[in-house]
């Protein structure tokens, strides 16, 4: 029910490799903890999205792995594979026709590349507030970097206490009756879609 919220509020659907999508998804992110890449790869194939992640790239020794797999999901009809970088450098080893999946940083964890790596780069926040990737977007563009997508899990987690995005940050709020997710998931994700075409309009589509 919340997926088609979302739909509904104008957001692409994605999902994890390891969940059972709602919809046909634009995104199939990867669980970089617990994967079998084969099964990634049949599951990419039958779901065809447009956007898919190769593993996190943590080590300078495992760059022909990571360009290795981005090709991979290409031949298996990708238009844009996302790969994460996780230590300095490693955006210069990532081929220009990939996204760089830059993980916002939260209470557990992210790793954010310096500027200089990613001036020229399409990138796509992975995670993280709307107020946080709102204000990375800006200082972004102003450095050269274009963000082209963003992902997040936030507004359903905390609208089941009850908590809504608005005016740029999460409001507690009062709705009479039993279940009050639903309702609440709608108003954050028609406030986070209305501040996006605001701020930035030249960014949208965001996913």
């Amino acid at each position: 029910r919340l997926a088609a919220i979302a739909r509904d509020a104008g957001m692409l659907y994605g999902t994890r490799h390891d969940d059972t999508p709602a919809f046909k998804p634009h995104m199939v992110d990867i669980n970089w903890k617990r994967y079998d890449w084969r099964d990634y790869l049949r599951k990419v194939e039958k779901w065809r999205p447009v956007m898919a992640m190769v593993p996190d790239y943590e080590t300078p020794e495992h760059r022909g792995r990571m360009v290795a797999m981005a090709r991979q999901l290409v031949e298996r009809g990708v238009e844009r594979v996302m790969v994460c970088p996780k230590f300095p450098g490693a955006v210069d080893h990532i081929p220009d026709w990939c996204l760089v999946a830059v993980s916002v940083p939260t209470k557990y964890g992210g790793f954010l590349p310096s500027p200089d790596e990613l001036r020229g780069r399409r990138v796509h926040l992975l995670g993280g507030s709307p107020q946080t990737q709102m204000r990375m977007a800006r200082e972004y563009a102003g450095q050269g970097i274009v963000v082209s997508s963003v992902d997040g899990n936030m507004p359903a987690k905390v609208a089941r206490f009850g908590d809504v995005w608005a005016a740029g940050k999460w409001r507690e709020v009062y709705i009479p009756g039993g279940d009050h997710m639903e309702p609440v998931f709608e108003m954050s994700t028609a406030n986070i879609m209305s501040a996006w075409r605001e701020r930035q309009p030249a960014q949208l589509p965001l996913f």
